[in-house]
């Protein structure tokens, strides 16, 4: 449930593209596809007459196409909620079936929509509750449709279709709501490894360059900040003398003084082998930068002891920017 509850609030626009385009695929094939219908029902069955039903469906499911067509126009300007146009949509297509199929043929149960229910649950994506609820309400006026007008034998059949096909709409819906789940999840984990280092849990070099370099367009060249370049001292007679795996253990604890010692928004990275880097956004103050680095050293010193027996220093080096005042 968690991941599912992040995957609709973090990828809501993923989600969107991806609804807008079912939405006008879909709103596109409709209509041609009930007109061939209606054609090759009358060819293929001489004695059937397509009812008052059939034919106002045409003009009342092109409309619909063609409003879910303008709404989720990618360029439109002020677009409404594009999860809410698709749902009105997939309900106003599933309730002009309902109606088709119950109004349209009272002697024999209904034909289309069980399997409009389960294309519309899997080609939208939308919350399951959400979905569910929608085509259950439909299921239900569409079985309450069939008993009220049709021969109880064919409304008998509506009804255990609605079931069959309810069923079948909540094994979509939950299925495929676990897939984009997951594919999600890969994505996320994917863009995290891209982006930070795998031992000390701090930003990469690219992602430092990066977010630096956004950084300075954004302040416009009035940049005010500090940058802090770090490295372990010794660094490879600790390797040599203790071994790596002791090696990587100084360089997570670097990665988590650091990140103890400094804000959120600064921006920390590992650049590469024992150097590290921290942006200090607006960090201006040489005493108090001095003060952390200081206090930095110590706590390096404390790691040492705890890891080596003996203690570790770190070589730091910074450079203040202020933005100068504008005349």
């Amino acid at each position: 449930r968690a991941a599912c509850a992040r995957y609709f609030d973090q990828a809501r626009g993923d989600i969107d593209a991806r609804n807008a385009l079912a939405c006008r695929i879909m709103s596109a094939a409709a209509p041609p596809l009930l007109v061939l219908f209606l054609f090759s029902a009358r060819v293929l069955g001489p004695f059937w007459r397509p009812s008052p039903w059939h034919l106002a469906a045409v003009p009342a499911l092109v409309a619909v196409a063609l409003a879910a067509w303008r709404l989720t126009a990618p360029r439109r300007r002020a677009r409404p909620s594009v999860t809410a146009v698709c749902l009105g949509f997939a309900s106003a297509v599933l309730a002009l079936t309902a109606l088709v199929d119950t109004l349209g043929t009272p002697l024999v149960p209904g034909l289309f929509m069980q399997a409009l229910c389960v294309v519309m649950t899997g080609m939208f994506v939308f919350r399951p509750g959400a979905c569910l609820s929608a085509v259950g309400l439909l299921e239900i006026l569409f079985v309450a449709l069939s008993f009220a007008v049709k021969e109880p034998f064919a409304a008998r059949g509506d009804a255990v279709s609605a079931v069959a096909g309810f069923s079948i709409c909540v094994g979509v819906s939950l299925t495929a709501t676990a897939l984009r789940v997951r594919e999600f999840e890969a994505g996320a984990a994917y863009r995290v490894l891209s982006t930070r280092d795998v031992l000390t849990g701090l930003a990469n070099k690219a992602t430092l360059l990066s977010r630096a370099a956004h950084y300075v367009d954004e302040a416009g060249g009035a940049v005010s900040c500090a940058l802090v370049m770090i490295d372990v001292d010794d660094f490879k007679r600790i390797n040599d003398r203790y071994g790596h795996l002791v090696g990587d253990e100084v360089l997570r604890g670097v990665g988590s003084i650091l990140a103890d010692s400094f804000r959120s928004s600064d921006v920390l990275a590992r650049f590469g082998g024992d150097e590290f880097t921290v942006l200090a956004k607006g960090f201006v103050d040489e005493g108090a930068l001095a003060g952390k680095l200081a206090a930095i050293q110590g706590r390096m010193r404390e790691l040492g002891r705890s890891l080596l027996g003996e203690e570790a220093t770190l070589s730091m080096g910074a450079v203040v920017a202020r933005a100068r005042p504008v005349d």
